[in-house]
């Protein structure tokens, strides 16, 4: 059943370009009403509070569906929730992505610049690379809207999905204010936590769907150390995989975006196959 719910969820999002993501400012409303009762509270039980009403809420859902209505309502409230936690949309259909590439076609510098920063979502200082930080965004997005998220529901069903969301979004709205401060520590530790499996077995199958041995002979040396660095476990391990030179931004290009765009299709593609052969596992087992 969660296997037919992500399948219906990634294949509504990538024909109708469309994703349930909650509106920022709804967050912030969120967070400007809790944090009066919050702030002086540890900052763990004050993310605890935070995410409960959601965590309940759900969960009596989930429990009225899974045992007391048909296979049918259930399966619409998994691919429902599924729907708002992971944004499986192309990201070349992004306004900004697609009109960036368009003007880096035409060789239009000025348009490509203000698309370029209008989608990265801040100004690209001099010395970095607009090409390389649009690749930055592009790998990050993906990994906290879509591999991620998938990973967490795979290991912990619908409560995965959501909590890794409810963190990342919470952590996004927090960092915009200093009010918060205690909030992004406590949900930077755990999305720390939360990324370090994930982040390793996607810089694995960016290798399979790429150039492997440029890929894996970077990657495997920090496998099982601490490290949680989306930069070395996805951003470089992906850019090895489509034989880019990670350590040269100013040899980036467009043919760098549009390669790491055919990655992350590729690769969303043996994820969704391995969910399958994963499901396929336990019917059997």
């Amino acid at each position: 059943m969660n296997l037919i719910a992500v399948l219906l969820c990634i294949t509504w999002q990538k024909v109708t370009n469309t994703a349930g993501n909650i509106k920022q400012s709804l967050f912030q409303f969120y967070l400007a009403k809790t944090n009066p009762l919050l702030v002086n509270l540890n900052g763990y039980l004050a993310l605890a509070l935070l995410v409960l009403p959601f965590a309940v809420f759900i969960g009596l859902l989930h429990f009225l569906t899974l045992g007391h209505l048909s296979g049918f309502i259930h399966l619409l409230f998994v691919a429902l929730i599924l729907f708002f936690c992971i944004d499986a949309r192309d990201i070349e259909r992004d306004s900004a992505l697609s009109a960036y590439l368009a003007a880096m076609d035409k060789d239009q510098p000025e348009q490509a610049i203000r698309a370029g920063e209008t989608f990265v979502g801040e100004h690209v200082t001099a010395g970095h690379s607009l090409a390389r930080t649009v690749t930055k965004v592009i790998l990050t997005r993906s990994f906290t809207n879509i591999f991620a998220p998938l990973f967490w529901f795979a290991i912990a069903d619908v409560y995965g999905a959501l909590i890794y969301y409810l963190l990342v979004h919470l952590q996004e709205n927090a960092n915009r204010d200093a009010t918060y401060v205690y909030l992004v520590r406590v949900t930077t530790t755990l999305l720390t936590v939360l990324n370090w499996l994930p982040m390793r077995l996607l810089a694995l199958v960016y290798a399979l769907a790429g150039h492997f041995v440029n890929s894996f002979s970077h990657s495997y040396k920090e496998i099982l150390s601490s490290s949680a660095s989306l930069d070395h476990f996805v951003v470089d391990a992906a850019l090895r995989a489509t034989d880019m030179d990670a350590d040269k931004e100013d040899k980036s290009s467009i043919k760098e975006n549009r390669g790491i765009l055919s990655l992350v299709n590729r690769t969303l593609l043996i994820w969704v196959i391995a969910l399958i052969l994963l499901t396929l596992g336990r019917w059997f087992a």
